[in-house]
This record gives C-alpha cells, sequence and structure tokens, in this order.
C-alpha cells in the first residue's frame, strides 16, 4: 500500500492498466455469447433469432438516438429498414461464419468505448438512410467512407470513456444491459466487416474513370423545333363531320371511354355553345385588366362586322376551346369558375345570337348561344361533341408529325433550319382555316414551331423535357456539328426536329485535377452495387429459411416492448 500512495510515473501507469481493465469488464461485459432473449423473432435464419429486445434496441438506436419523433408511417418505414437490415445481417454473418471472419473482443472494446455503436441498413437504400437518420459520421454534406449505419453515442466525459455514462446511454436508447448490448454489437461489426470485404473488391481504373467522367463534362448545345399537336389543331387542322365520324369509327373505344367521362355533363336543355375568351390574371391590376379589355371588345366589334364566330375563337380566344373554333358543348356547373354569369347570360339571349362582354373572375367572354340540348339528342350530340375533341387531338399530333419530317427534308436543300422552318410553317398556315389574310394567323404565335438553342448539357441530361424517349443526349452526342436527326424526336404532343449546334469534350487536363477524388467515389459508388448484388445471391440462395415478422411493422413499440423481458444488468 505505501508503493501505492508514495505515487510516482510508474505507479500511475499502473493504476491506469487497473482502471482500463475494470471499465472494460464493467462496460464490455465478458466474452462474446449467443443473443437471448423471448422466442418471438423479428428475423430468423438458420437457427439465428434476432428477438424483440434486439428489434427494439435497433429502432431505438435509429430513431431515439437521433432525437426523432415518428409515428403512423415513418414509423412503420424506419421497422421495416430495420426488418431488411436484421435479414441482411443475419445473411452476412452466416456467411462471415463460413469465411472465418470475425472481430476480436479488443477491437469492439475500443469501438464502444469510442461509443461507436453500428445498426445494419439494407444495402439498397443505405446511403439515404443513413444521411435521414443521422446515422454516420459526417464528412462535409455526405457521411465519410465506412461510417454508414454508425451512430456516435455520447459515452466520453471531458474525453475520457465514462463506464456509468455508457451505461446509462446504452439503457436509455437501446433499452439494453451493457452484456446484450456488447452482444448485438458484435454480430453488427461482423456484418460490417463483410460489407466492407464485398464493397473492396470494388475496382475502378483511371481509364474507366476518365471515360465516366468525359461522358458527364462533356457538352453539346443542339437546335430545335419543336412542332405542337396543340398549335397544328388551332391554326392548320380543319377536319370536316366525315373526317371526325371516320376516326370516331376507328376509335370506338377511345370515344366510349372519354363519353362515359362527358355524358353527365349533357343535360335535357342544357345550352349548347361557343366562347371567345380573353384571360386575365387573378391579381391583375386595373391597367392589365384595361388591356385585357380592348382585346376581347376587338373580338366584338369584328364579329359585328360579319366575320365568323369559330374562326375568331381560333385566332384570339385564350381557351382550350380554340382549337375546337370555341366549342364548349353543353354550358353548366362543370365548366368551372364564371359559369353562373355565363349562364345568366345565355338566359336573355336569342338562338345563334352572341352575348356582350362577360366579366368573370377568370377574365373576358363573348358566347355565342346555338340552341338548347333536346333529351332525345343528349347522348348523340355528347358522342359527337367528344368525338370531334378527340380527333382534333390525336389528328394534330400526327400532323406535327408530318410537318418534323418534312422539315428534315426540306432543311437538307435551304441553307438553314430556319429558313426551312420559317417557309414550311407559311405554307402550313396558307392551307389551314384561317388562310386568306395579309398577316396569316399562328406565325406571330409563341407556341408555333421555330429554331430554339438549348442550354449545354451533358449526356446524363435530357435537352428536349417534353420527350417520349430518354436518348435524346445520346443521340445528339453522336450528332456531328450542322447534322440533323434523320427521324423526328417524338414528345408528349407531337414532334421535334433536332441538328447540332456545338460539341465540346472535356479536357483530360481538368480531369487530372480531380481524378483521386472522382475514382474514390466512383469505387465507393461501384462497392455499393456489389454489395446489392452480394446481397441478393445470398437472399436468392436462403430462400423460404430466411423468414420476418412483418407484424412488428404495423405494432406500436409499446406493443413490441411489452412482449419483451427487461435485460438484466451485468
Amino acid at each position: 500500500m505505501n508503493f501505492f500512495r508514495q505515487g510516482g510515473v510508474v505507479t500511475q501507469i499502473f493504476m491506469g492498466a487497473v482502471v482500463l481493465a475494470i471499465i472494460a469488464a464493467f462496460v464490455m461485459g465478458g466474452q462474446f455469447g449467443s443473443a437471448s432473449g423471448s422466442e418471438r423473432c423479428a428475423v430468423k435464419f438458420e437457427g439465428a433469432c434476432v428477438d424483440l429486445k434486439e428489434f427494439n434496441a435497433s429502432y431505438g438506436l435509429a430513431v431515439r438516438a437521433s432525437g426523432l419523433e415518428l409515428t403512423g408511417d415513418g414509423a412503420r418505414e424506419v421497422k421495416g429498414m430495420i426488418l431488411n437490415g436484421f435479414a441482411e445481417r443475419l445473411l452476412l454473418n452466416a456467411d462471415a461464419k463460413r469465411l472465418g471472419i470475425s472481430i476480436s473482443e479488443e477491437d469492439l472494446d475500443a469501438q464502444l468505448m469510442e461509443g461507436r455503436a453500428r445498426l445494419s441498413l439494407p444495402a439498397q437504400e443505405e446511403a439515404q438512410l443513413a444521411a435521414q437518420l443521422r446515422l454516420c459520421i459526417p464528412e462535409g454534406p455526405a457521411c465519410a467512407p465506412g461510417t454508414l449505419g454508425t451512430r456516435i453515442l455520447p459515452v466520453k466525459d471531458n474525453g475520457s470513456f465514462n463506464p456509468d455514462l455508457y451505461r446509462r446511454v446504452v439503457r436509455n436508447y437501446a433499452g439494453r444491459g451493457t452484456k446484450q448490448f456488447k452482444e448485438m454489437q458484435h454480430e453488427e461489426y461482423v456484418a460490417a466487416r463483410m460489407r466492407d470485404l464485398v464493397r473492396s473488391r470494388a475496382r475502378v481504373s483511371e481509364q474507366e474513370a476518365f471515360l465516366l467522367w468525359e461522358r458527364e463534362r462533356s457538352e453539346a448545345v443542339i437546335r430545335t423545333v419543336d412542332a405542337r399537336g396543340e398549335w397544328m389543331a388551332r391554326y392548320v387542322l380543319n377536319l370536316s363531320n366525315s373526317d371526325v365520324d371516320e376516326w370516331a369509327m376507328n376509335n370506338k373505344a377511345a370515344v366510349d371511354s372519354e363519353l362515359a367521362r362527358e355524358k353527365d355533363n349533357f343535360k335535357a336543355a342544357c345550352p349548347i355553345v361557343s366562347e371567345i375568351f380573353v384571360r386575365f390574371a387573378p391579381d391583375a391590376s386595373a391597367d392589365e385588366k384595361a388591356a385585357k379589355r380592348t382585346e376581347i371588345e376587338e373580338a366584338e366589334r369584328r364579329l359585328k362586322a360579319g366575320e365568323d364566330f369559330a374562326k375568331l375563337a381560333r385566332e384570339l380566344s385564350d381557351a382550350d376551346t380554340a382549337p375546337l373554333g370555341g366549342a364548349v358543348g353543353c354550358l353548366g356547373e362543370h365548366y368551372g369558375p364564371g359559369a353562373q354569369e355565363l349562364l345568366q347570360a345565355m338566359s336573355k339571349l336569342k338562338l345563334g345570337a352572341v352575348s356582350p362582354v362577360v366579366e368573370t373572375v377568370r377574365g373576358y367572354h363573348l358566347v355565342q348561344y346555338h340552341e338548347p340540348l333536346v333529351a332525345s339528342q343528349a347522348e348523340t350530340t355528347a358522342r359527337q361533341y367528344v368525338a370531334r375533341k378527340l380527333a382534333t387531338q390525336a389528328k394534330a399530333r400526327e400532323l406535327a408529325e408530318q410537318f418534323a419530317k418534312e422539315l428534315i427534308a426540306k432543311a437538307k436543300t435551304t441553307d438553314s433550319l430556319k429558313t426551312a422552318t420559317d417557309e414550311l410553317v407559311k405554307s402550313y398556315l396558307e392551307r389551314g382555316p384561317l388562310a386568306g389574310k395579309d398577316a396569316l394567323p399562328g406565325e406571330g404565335d409563341d407556341e408555333r414551331p421555330k429554331v430554339e438553342i438549348s442550354a449545354a448539357f451533358n449526356i446524363l441530361q435530357n435537352p428536349i423535357r417534353n420527350a417520349t424517349q430518354g436518348d435524346v443526349a445520346s443521340i445528339a452526342f453522336n450528332l456531328k456539328p450542322e447534322q440533323l436527326h434523320e427521324k423526328p424526336i417524338g414528345t408528349y404532343d407531337g414532334a421535334a426536329v433536332m441538328q447540332l449546334k456545338s460539341k465540346e469534350p472535356a479536357k483530360r487536363a481538368e480531369f487530372e485535377k480531380d481524378k483521386v477524388k472522382l475514382i474514390r467515389q466512383l469505387s465507393q459508388v461501384k462497392g455499393a452495387e456489389l454489395l446489392e448484388n452480394y446481397l441478393d445471391a445470398l437472399k436468392k440462395q436462403a430462400g423460404d429459411e430466411l423468414t420476418f415478422d412483418k407484424a412488428l411493422v404495423d405494432s406500436t413499440q409499446e406493443q413490441a416492448e411489452g412482449e419483451a423481458e427487461n435485460d438484466e444488468e451485468s
């Protein structure tokens, strides 16, 4: 005892070793052993069982330790994640046993004394879940490599490990004694080593990294001409009744389907009307509304001068009905805001008459009253309206595709894509329903086919946002400057013509500056893919041997905890 009382450096070193030994014995709780618990297994594989206490402990590490309060779908999502993570852990641990991979007690103690607890996350969502639940060690905006699924527990006091604090933290967050927590962490760390081993097989050569980098950093610019079906329907298409009947006969299923949605809007005695509509914004100023009033009054003047209502609707109306010559069909509550004002105006009109300007919350209207709907003709009238609407949309898209094909051919014999486009637009308008005017309506419409130049894009981006195909960038990068793509690019409302304007390959010198970081990032991505594939193979091999207690996902935390006994403190 005198030796210890005298102190000195040697004594301090000896006493420090004794304290560390006591800490390790107290906190780590002895040798590894199989986890004990209730008979109910959250996940089971080849006799290995993850019991309810361990399930609850993982939920605590994932949620309570992050300061989150989850209920409903959020809680169920995390519980499902925990079950999937446990399944992968059991599969990895079984494979680790086959390969002779483990972790020493000293290594595990060292990790736990640093407060590093592990939690298995499903490989497919590992990075996303780790970021959302803060289950990693941050490195800038992302997680540091090798730390996904790591929960840092506050087990140090003034920079030194505190066994009492460790015991309280483990109990509060995981609901476990230190011995059982260590057994759980042994399984987690073995699985983590297996994940690291699988990921470590990922190799990315400098050439592979450069090719991927080059694809992403090389840029191109294209010229496009978007032929829109809506513009064609409004200014070019002119369907006769026989054209509509023929289309409806060949597309009966589409007409029947749309009729089922529309027929309730065609009620006996409702007014059949057409409209010319000039829109103003809900927050329009007095001056803005005055300007719109001038537009509708000009339409009113031209009607009184004898111009055709349907043609003026195509030219001037802001309504979706403009391509149909303003045809609304039956006017009723289904029209939406403004219906009451328009119905009131209709009540004062004779057949064939046009209302004075009507103001609603949406804008200014001129409405032509055709006739009241006869009950015996309700379904026939509704079918004719629906058929014309659908035929107009379909035929307009066909016309847009035809325009694109003709433009590709014409541009090859014209000095520029712009010249070819402007000439073709004019020729299409000259055969449309509004032809014969000095200034062709539609030539100044911003939705007309016209040459537009894209922003610079890489091969991973889509420079034609309304394209129905996903390989537009690849097509563009395979073109030479000024070369046209030989086929129209399909869009949701027609077709587009594409011409490469310029292409700027990525420079090798720029790659050299960031290649180390890039290769590391690509290796992480490839490693994640390898891990997913590895686990998929293990799951397929496990088959029905791997079982889940899916009822736990829908249970409350209190219910699950009530089924598990408390750990005995060690």
